[in-house]
């Protein structure tokens, strides 16, 4: 289900339990819960009598810190004037892409990295999805990275040192992005999530993407026996931090992947769309709009309330 909002008001985001809810909850021993493990033994999707929190997500943000703040205040985890955390106990799933087209990657990164303190000392949390440009910085390939960006860094040196292993970018991109994010039946992934990964497994696939990364990086030494299976193709043009077939419209796949992990939607920035789109009968959400000034300085977003998808659009 769709529902389209001009601009969400009110910072926080409260969720209310009615009395009758509370006394059903609380008088029984463990309420009306239960969990479904897919088959592959992975992920684990519980369902409860109380209402979810509340999901945001935001698309890929290119290295512009004043796009970033304009589409946080729009859905409103950000205050106006002070900056700070707003969104109560929400959670706010960016999409990957914090970096490169624009100049201030390190603004941008710095900016995250002190939001989502702030949101986890408010009773909110930020998940952040792991994007192919992540990745080209950690494996040294700076195609799309302007020179302004570098000499905010202080230079090339300075600027490769920060993404390695042991450098503050790098550390926090190989600890704190995932590959797949699952928050309330819902499936956030940077390109698209082929069923072929999707068999793996939600924590599997997390874990060996991980792996070919700091292995790609030179992070660890690659141990891989001429026996062992090869998942560097993870990495590829058909994995999740690159694929287009998902956004272009392989709907069969889709839904194929859903059913596997046992899930109502798939989310997917990287391919730029001209306003937050819904596609596959609302199994398909395209929220990447071209935030960053480096392309259109779009505003655009999406909100998952009790199920209910709501698109937020604008400039």
């Amino acid at each position: 289900m769709m529902r389209s909002l001009g601009k969400l008001a009110g910072g926080g985001v409260v969720v209310a339990v009615s009395i009758l809810l509370l006394y059903e909850v609380l008088g029984t021993s463990r309420g009306r819960e239960y969990q479904q493990n897919n088959q592959r033994g992975n992920t684990i999707i519980k369902e409860h009598s109380r209402p979810q929190r509340v999901i945001f997500a935001v698309g890929d943000l290119h290295g512009d810190l004043e796009g970033t703040k304009r589409v946080l205040r729009a859905i409103g985890v950000m205050g106006e004037s002070t900056g700070a955390w707003t969104g109560g106990d929400s959670v706010l799933v960016q999409m990957g892409d914090l970096v490169d087209r624009g100049d201030y990657s390190m603004q941008v990164l710095d900016f995250f990295m002190d939001f989502a303190d702030q949101a986890k000392k408010k009773g909110g949390a930020i998940r952040f999805v792991l994007g192919n440009h992540e990745l080209m910085n950690v494996l040294g390939d700076w195609r799309y990275v302007s020179v302004r960006d570098i000499q905010q860094f202080g230079g090339s040196a300075k600027r490769k040192a920060a993404f390695s292993a042991e450098g503050k970018y790098g550390k926090w991109i190989r600890s704190e992005m995932k590959a797949i994010i699952v928050e309330d039946r819902t499936l956030f992934v940077h390109a698209g999530l082929m069923p072929v990964v999707a068999k793996l497994g939600v924590d599997h696939a997390n874990e060996l993407i991980n792996m070919e990364l700091r292995q790609a990086a030179g992070d660890v030494p690659n141990r891989k026996s001429k026996k062992a299976p090869d998942y560097s193709w993870l990495l590829g043009i058909n994995g999740t931090l690159w694929t287009r077939d998902i956004a272009y419209g392989d709907c069969k796949s889709v839904r194929e992947t859903l059913d596997i992990l046992n899930l109502d939607r798939m989310v997917v920035g990287h391919t730029v769309q001209n306003e937050v789109t819904e596609a596959c009968g609302g199994s398909l959400w395209l929220i990447d709009v071209g935030i960053s000034y480096a392309y259109f300085s779009n505003t655009g977003a999406i909100q998952i309330r009790d199920g209910v998808v709501s698109s937020i659009n604008g400039k």
